[in-house]
């Protein structure tokens, strides 16, 4: 449960900040992840745990595209729709702290709801959610989807979320896709698969 709670206060600090196929211009790689992601993404990761593989990855790309990795001890994992439903509820809390001076908000978290999808990861189709929500910024409501997927071995769980407005959904989603198509999560203890 310490990984948890430790995951969503990580979360907290995180406010969702081309066209044509973008081309991979970094990689990010550790003991447990790689990913490649393209030009014009920046690449962190937070600690969250006693071990140093106990980490949340974030990548903050252009017109509002985000992706957060989060890798556990499989034995901690929780169900991904929960795992959704505390991510979000986690930035909704943020953005209402967040968005105020004083007594005036300038930015409230809107209605969200969540459903069944298909994720394409590392080359292979997972079960996954999708959300929608919005958020209304000098009380224009802005909207925004998520995408949300788990990928497992004996060892870690990774959970992928991928979040970008709706309005930069065709820029967004082609550079989620090379970050996506690229990811690999190790093998257990040498053991193929992931």
């Amino acid at each position: 449960m310490r990984h948890w709670l430790l995951l969503v206060l990580s979360i907290l600090s995180l406010v969702l900040v081309g066209c044509e196929k973008p081309t991979p211009a970094g990689a990010y790689r550790d003991a447990n992840l790689a990913f490649h992601y393209p030009e014009g993404w920046a690449v962190s990761f937070q600690n969250v745990g006693p071990l140093a593989t106990d980490r949340v990855v974030f990548a903050r790309g252009p017109d509002n595209a985000v992706l957060v990795l989060m890798c556990v001890p499989t034995e901690s994992a929780i169900p991904l729709r929960d795992m959704a439903v505390n991510f979000a509820k986690s930035r909704d809390a943020n953005v209402e702290e967040r968005g105020k001076i004083g007594s005036h908000s300038f930015l409230d978290a809107g209605p969200s709801s969540l459903e069944a999808s298909r994720e394409q990861v590392g080359g292979t189709e997972v079960d996954g959610l999708l959300q929608k929500f919005t958020l209304k910024v000098l009380g224009i409501e802005v909207a925004f989807e998520g995408h949300f997927a788990r990928l497992s071995n004996r060892q870690r769980t990774v959970y992928i979320v991928t979040q970008n407005s709706l309005r930069d959904r065709a820029r967004a989603r082609p550079s989620f896709a090379v970050i996506l198509g690229s990811f690999r999560l190790a093998p257990a203890d040498g053991a193929s698969g992931g």
